[in-house]
């Protein structure tokens, strides 16, 4: 039941987000790993995100919004840093949406927009990064 609600909740985040990429809550400039929390190997065609897993009780979830067109290939956290690597099925469009949480509390919430061509994830459309908090970052 736990991890019923845990979906709901992340399924709703991110049915928010996607609304919110729509009404131009996104900055319109490209796309770029200007944090270091992605990167895309364009020779590979794999997505590798690193994001700090530091607060106790806390863990990292991911929600795919289009399983046919890419799939995660490993994740792992080891020295307080989630990692987790993706891979394209098919070319089309995706959305990865990762959730900070810790029972129902969502701290922060990050999404990669991807463009996957010729069995590659071939670009980051666009990221996102929110605080849930309520508290400017």
């Amino acid at each position: 039941m736990k991890k019923n609600k845990l979906l709901v909740l992340i399924l709703i985040l991110t049915c928010a987000l996607t609304l919110l990429a729509g009404c131009g809550g996104q900055k319109d400039e490209p796309a770029a790993d200007e944090t270091g929390w992605f990167e895309l190997d364009s020779e590979a065609g794999i997505l590798t995100v690193r994001i700090p897993d530091e607060t106790p009780d806390f863990g990292w979830y991911f929600v795919l919004d289009n399983e046919k067109v890419i799939e995660l290939l490993t994740q792992e956290t080891t020295d307080d840093t989630y990692v987790a690597s993706f891979r394209a099925l098919e070319d089309g469009q995706a959305q990865i949406t990762f959730s900070y949480v810790k029972n129902d509390e969502v701290i922060e919430a990050r999404v990669l927009e991807v463009r996957c061509e010729g069995g590659n994830v071939a670009e980051i459309v666009n990221d996102s990064i929110l605080d849930m908090t309520g508290e400017d970052a």
